[in-house]
């Protein structure tokens, strides 16, 4: 009886972690279109100043 709570537990664990690692993802992945965004806004900014 143990061991179904426990196979139970062990699966609901490891849901959890893939939902967590998928939001990290996320995160990870919006950081870097911010990161682009800038880069670009500065390029433009650059390129405005020398022509």
């Amino acid at each position: 009886m143990f061991q179904v709570y426990n196979a139970r537990l062990n699966y609901c664990s490891e849901i959890l972690q893939l939902l967590s690692n998928q939001l990290n993802d996320k995160h990870h992945v919006r950081l870097e279109w911010i990161i682009i965004i800038l880069i670009l806004i500065e390029v433009c900014k650059t390129l405005k100043r020398t022509l």
